[in-house]
């Protein structure tokens, strides 16, 4: 959902819980919100007469469960990687939770993928493939 100056969003976790995020932009130094409260009038009013939910979820949200940043895109250019190490999501990149969400998803992905692989590349112990086999075996 967006709005002029503001993103937010609900991802459901399960049947009954969801995760909400409220992004909106505020001048470098503004004051920040003292309690809980403040921070449940803050996110209602950056989202004020908006329906799909989003202001359900604020109203039914534990107040002391809210969280609240201040954060930023950081673009960067160049490798995020140098040898066999590599920086991912916020150490690379940091960004609002409207966009990070892709990124989220390609880890898990990643996570899955190497779940599935690591059978074939432990099968390379006995020296008769190669990791480049390993891995043609499973693209098959």
């Amino acid at each position: 959902m967006f709005g002029a100056g503001v993103r937010a969003g609900m991802y459901p976790i399960n049947d009954k819980d969801a995760y909400w995020y409220i992004c909106f932009n505020a001048q470098e130094g503004a004051p920040r919100p003292v309690d809980a409260a403040d921070c449940v009038a803050e996110a209602l009013a950056a989202v004020d007469g908006w329906s799909w939910g989003i202001q359900q979820a604020v109203n039914n949200t534990d107040p002391d469960s809210i969280s609240r940043a201040a954060i930023r895109d950081r673009w960067t250019r160049g490798s995020f990687g140098q040898g066999c190490i590599t920086l991912v999501g916020d150490a690379a990149h940091p960004m609002t939770p409207n966009l990070g969400q892709g990124g989220c998803t390609a880890l898990e992905d990643a996570v899955i993928l190497a779940r599935q692989l690591a059978p074939l590349l432990s099968a390379n112990s006995n020296g008769n493939n190669t990791r480049k086999g390993a891995v043609d075996t499973a693209a098959v």
